[in-house]
């Protein structure tokens, strides 16, 4: 293998077409999982922040219970 490909280059000169966040890409079993539990009515968006937010609230939570118990 040369140096170019190990680098991810081919040694072409065509452009690389760059995947953007419109362009998310899911497997086939997951896509239907989503599109049953969206005609079923129990697909749910979740915002990205409160996820984030209820994440960090358990992980202090876990955090104390771990102390309580030592």
């Amino acid at each position: 293998m040369c140096n170019d490909q190990e680098d991810g280059h081919t040694g072409d000169s065509a452009p690389t077409q760059v995947e953007t966040e419109d362009e998310v890409e899911y497997s086939e079993e997951f896509a239907a999982m989503i599109l049953e539990q969206e005609a079923e009515g129990c697909f749910q968006e979740i915002d990205v922040d409160e996820m984030l937010a209820l994440l960090d609230r358990m992980i202090i939570e876990a955090q104390n219970i771990g102390q309580k118990l030592h």
